[in-house]
């Protein structure tokens, strides 16, 4: 079974433009941006791909948006999981 991941980044000062960056290099890295949810997204990875190995591909993809978009300083958490992620609204 295929991983999925979800993580969700604070980008501490960013402002809108940077954000878009981040947003559209995470985009092009197949990260899908959950709605009316900030700064956070979900990937499916290829089937065999581990845990450790889509943690990894999570980091360097934050990163390399945080860097494209000229953001310093970030933090950000993530979950791989077999699961699918659930959204969800009241």
């Amino acid at each position: 079974m295929a991983f999925k991941v979800l993580v969700t980044v604070d980008l501490h000062s960013a402002d809108s433009t940077k954000r878009q960056k981040f947003d559209d290099k995470m985009n092009e890295k197949k990260w899908v941006k959950l709605a009316n949810v900030t700064t956070t997204y979900r990937a499916t990875f290829t089937e065999g791909v581990t845990a450790d190995d889509a943690v990894k591909t999570t980091k360097a993809d934050v990163a390399t948006a945080a860097s494209h978009a000229g953001i310093t300083n970030y933090h950000a958490a993530c979950l791989a999981s077999e699961n699918k992620v659930e959204e969800f609204k009241d």
